[in-house]
């Protein structure tokens, strides 16, 4: 299982120690390619070129890493560049609902983040060009990937009534 991220929440560049904090495989080695020694800025740039594309690294990504990248998929999201863009802002979706499968533990620390941009794809699912018949209800993916997170979101511990 993946550690939590520690650089989620940082602004510097992930450096070659977070990269290399999970085993590596190819996934791993093409998302370093593509994003290695970028900055925030400089990734938003690959996602206006391509975002089905690059989202893909994202997925496989270390989870010390995921949280810094994925910071240039939602300013790429937010902007006027992803209008009609129906690829990027579904498969954003797609991207957080196998996250929050596989992995909800990098979704936790940033849904303060990530919800918004959830709220803002299904309120702006025609902008995207995104038909729902090809792509689903954006506000029906994102009703249950805020089910999903509740479901993910860890119990407080309970006390134990005997006092042990």
């Amino acid at each position: 299982m993946s550690e939590a991220p520690s650089n989620s929440s940082a602004q510097t560049i992930p450096t070659l120690e977070d990269w290399h904090s999970e085993p590596w495989d190819l996934d791993v080695a093409y998302a370093f390619g593509d994003f290695n020694g970028k900055t925030v800025e400089e990734s938003v740039l690959l996602f206006e070129e391509n975002a089905i594309c690059y989202q893909e690294d994202l997925m496989w990504m270390p989870s010390r890493v995921f949280g810094y990248y994925l910071r240039a998929y939602i300013a790429y999201l937010l902007s006027h560049a992803s209008t009609g863009d129906s690829d990027g802002a579904s498969c954003f979706l797609g991207l957080i609902e196998h996250k929050l499968q596989l992995e909800p533990a990098n979704v936790r620390p940033l849904w303060s983040e990530i919800r918004p941009v959830i709220e803002h794809l299904a309120a702006n699912q025609q902008s995207f060009r995104a038909s729902p018949e090809i792509y689903g209800s954006f506000q029906k993916r994102a009703e249950t990937l805020f089910s999903m997170f509740a479901g993910n979101e860890p119990s407080p511990e309970t006390p134990n009534p005997q006092g042990a």
